[in-house]
Parts: structure tokens; sequence; C-alpha cells
């Protein structure tokens, strides 16, 4: 008998029998005939004159995976194994299913797909496992697309996008989100910035927003607004499209009217709402829900004739807001349920009363009101019964007993930002005992915390599903432990 090359030492019983005690063995212990296919992989020599064997194994893991009698750890192995030696394996892959395309058939192996995609994985349990069929339906989607995606699970990386047109790679990235794959989404959307130009860009923009792509989006309004006159993108939520009309001329308005179907959000410079057509130019904007005056010197009577659709405004460093603007523009906007006033240090005691009449505030940032106090936060906090997210970001005028008092009547909230303020593991674990349904947090640059302080917290916070940690008191062992031990998403750097 012929000895193997490099096979580790729980796998020496197979350097001295058959091909078929081999298979015998290797077939009754599933993480063994993994770590076999992995070490003998490589070895060229050794598995063409046992290409049997290698074919045979293929089959059975094949065979068992799709009757769900395999793992999937095992199975994401072998994928793992298939894919390193693709060149190598791919002819010893059986093909057991078609795929009934919208354009065509591919004969295809169930293991690579089911492995690669849970959805996919799902899809071929229902479809061809329970109904006992070798056709998985998939006629909504094109060969090219398809095609694209094999080669992705294939070799665990596109080989093939860079030479693929704009149509198959943005049809490639709508498939491979369907299929959770995102890293096939990342690199379509990555290959996809070699189409944007000067003569394109807006119309991918609009393509990107369309389809949720968030990435090449931000790339086509980076690249529009280097150059950009008169109107600028805004970066917002991801699903939001926000444009900012700097003047009124011929040219913007054009432009404006372009963009008005797709518009989630219109931004005005300082006197430009005063000069146009307002609620002609709203009208033409059916998915518009906020307007901004960020950054303006004067106040306009337009924003107390805002439409009813109207769900947000952002007021944000607006030195001409006090108590009594801001009465007027909450009690003709009733129908606001986001308010914006962040960097407005002249708010005083009498314009933070006026928020609890705006029947509908669910949403209120006031990041960087340093006038602030607890006794205002009070009655922030009290007056405004429907609040459920709040942004008090470098307050700097807020203490312990703000925080407290927050910690006291803030159980109904479900977001709360509060970068750079002094918490402590005290004050934080106060907070998370009584806001039991808090969803995201947001403690970015929170120096007095401690690792063992937010580890208590969190105990506390069975709902929460996101938590910004950036440039805390904590290191990578500490995040990486959150992530992989508890259902939310944590974000953190270093700095």
């Amino acid at each position: 008998m012929e000895e193997l090359l490099h096979l580790p030492k729980e796998l020496d019983a197979l350097h001295t029998i058959n091909d078929e005690e081999r298979f015998h063995l290797l077939t009754h212990k599933l993480d063994h005939l993994a770590l076999f296919l992995e070490k003998i992989a490589p070895q060229y020599t050794w598995m063409q004159k046992h290409s049997k064997l290698i074919e045979d194994l293929l089959r059975h893991v094949t065979d068992i995976f799709f009757r769900d009698r395999m793992p999937l750890q095992i199975a994401k192995r072998i994928l793992w194994i298939l894919q390193k030696n693709w060149d190598d394996l791919s002819h010893k892959l059986p093909n057991n299913i078609t795929l009934e395309l919208q354009d065509n058939q591919i004969e295809v192996n169930s293991l690579l797909l089911a492995a690669s995609s849970p959805p996919l994985r799902e899809k071929i349990r229902q479809e061809c496992r329970l109904d006992q069929s070798s056709i998985l339906n998939l006629t909504e989607y094109p060969i090219a697309p398809m095609r694209l995606i094999l080669d992705f699970m294939q070799h665990g990386t596109s080989t093939l996008l860079w030479r693929s047109s704009e149509r198959d790679i943005f049809a490639t990235l709508i498939a491979a989100r369907d299929f959770a794959l995102p890293k096939l989404e990342r690199e379509c959307e990555e290959e996809a910035r070699r189409f944007i130009h000067e003569s394109e860009v807006v119309r991918l923009l609009l393509k990107a927003h369309e389809i949720g792509a968030h990435h090449i989006k931000k790339a086509c309004i980076d690249f529009y607004n280097e150059t950009a006159r008169g109107v600028r993108f805004h970066h917002r939520q991801e699903a939001d499209l926000t444009l900012k009309l700097q003047e009124v001329k011929e040219v913007t308005i054009r432009f404006f009217e372009k963009m008005a179907p797709y518009l989630t959000h219109l931004s005005f410079s300082d006197n430009v709402l005063d000069d146009i057509p307002f609620p002609d130019l709203l009208n033409q904007c059916p998915h518009l829900v906020g307007i901004g005056v960020e950054q303006s010197y004067s106040f306009s009577e337009r924003l107390t004739t805002l439409p009813q659709n109207l769900r947000e405004i952002d007021l944000s460093q607006c030195e001409w807001l006090n108590a009594s603007t801001l009465e007027q523009i909450v009690r003709h906007n009733p129908h606001i349920t986001r308010w914006t006033l962040a960097s407005n240090p002249g708010l005083n005691y009498a314009a933070w009363g006026q928020l609890a009449r705006a029947p509908s505030l669910s949403t209120l940032n006031v990041a960087r009101c340093h006038n602030l106090t607890d006794a205002e936060l009070r009655i922030l906090i009290e007056g405004c019964v429907r609040l459920q997210e709040l942004n008090i970001a470098e307050c700097r005028s807020l203490t312990e007993a703000g925080f407290r008092l927050l910690a006291r009547i803030g159980a109904h909230l479900r977001s709360l930002t509060l970068t750079r303020l002094p918490i402590t593991d005290p004050i934080l674990i106060a907070m998370a005992q009584t806001m039991r349904h808090l969803e995201i947090l947001d403690l970015t640059r929170c120096r007095l915390l401690t690792e063992a302080g937010i580890e208590e917290a969190l105990n506390f916070l069975p709902s929460l599903h996101s938590l910004n940690l950036s440039h805390c008191r904590v290191n990578g062992p500490f995040l990486k432990k959150l992530r992989t031990t508890r259902p939310l998403t944590v974000l953190g750097h270093f700095g």
C-alpha cells in the first residue's frame, strides 16, 4: 500500500487501508472526512490516482447535506475546501439539481448553493427535498447574474465581475441580497464604481438609491458634490435622498425638478426659501418626508405653512431660533414627529417648553445645545409624552443629577445618544435598569465608562440591538466578546 502524504495524526489509520475502507471510515466520521479533503486536495498527484474515492466522498457529502443529515458547520467547511481548490475539485463534484431560470437551465451542486446561502438552503429543502424534485425554480432570475452568483460561490469571491456590464452587476447585486450574500453585494458595489463619470453620475445615483445600493450611492453623491454648483446632495439615513438648494437659478430649478420624484428630504440655504415657488416645489416631491433650513440666518414665514405630509424638520444651528419663532413653527406644524434642533446654544427655558406643545413629537435631537440644563431636560422628558428617540450629545450643562433624572423618567425611550457626556458606570447601570425597551444606545467618547460597567448595564437591556462604543475605554477582545455573545450590532474603534 502507498502511504498518504501530509495527513495529520488523527488520520493515521488511512495510510494502510484501501480506498473502499477509507470511504467507510470517513463517511462515519464527518469531521474526519472534511479534514481529509482539506489535507488531500492540494496533493494533486495522489488525488488523480484516487479520483474515484474523491468523487465518491463528494457525492456522499452532497447527498447527506441535501437530506439534512450533515451539520451546517461541516458543510460550510467543505464549501471552503471546494472554494480553495475549485480548479482541482470542481470536475469531481456531482451536479444533482437543475436551476430553472428565466431564460435557461443550469445544472449545479446543491451543497454549493445551500452552504453558501440560507435562503437557497431553505428553498432547496422545500422545493427539492420535500417535493422529491431535482428542479429548483428561480425563473425570476436571468442566466447572466446567476452565472456570476455561481462564480462567487465556487471561489468565495467573484472572478468575473471585472468584465461584466453595469446591467449584469446591478442584477447580481439584487440577487445577492435575495440570497443573503453580503460579501458579493459589497463586491458588486465596489465594481460598479467604474461606471461613475460626469455624464452618468446622476442616473447611477438614482439607480443605486432605488435598489438600496448604499455604498455606490454614497460614491455617486461624493463625486457629484465635488463639482456641483447651486445644489448638493447630503448624506443622511441609507434610505433617504436629500438635496440642498443653495441658490435659485433656472439650472438649479430644472435639476430639482428632475430629482423631485425621488427626494425624501429637501434642504434650503439662507434666503432661498423665500425666493422659490414654495408650495409648488414641495408638491412635486411625492416621497418628501422632511425639510431643513439648518445654518440659516433669518426666520421665514414659509416654515408656518409646511404640508401636512411632512414628518421631519431640521432647524440645526439657526441664529434666529428662539422661544418666539419656535412657538410659531410648533403651533403651525402639529404633524411633525422628528425635530432636529442641534447646535442651538441660544435656546432657553421658554423655548424648551414650546416642544411640549408638539403633539406628535417622537424623535428629538438637541445635540450640542450647551445651555440645556437638568431642569430643562425634565421639561422635555415630562412634556413630550410621545418621545421615543433622544439625542443629547455634548450638552455640556447637564450634570449627574440630570442623568439620574433621565434614568428615573426615561423608561419609554427606545433610542438614546449620550456622545461626549460624563456618564459613569453607576449612571449607565441606573439608566439600563429602567430603560428596558431601549433598542439603540450611542456611548461614543463616554470616557468615564469601564468594560465592567458596560457589561453590567447590558444585562438589563434585553431589547438592545445597536451599541456604539467608538472611542470609549474598551479594547478589541471586549468588543469581539460582545459581538459573539450578544444578538446586537456593536460599533467601536479606538482613538
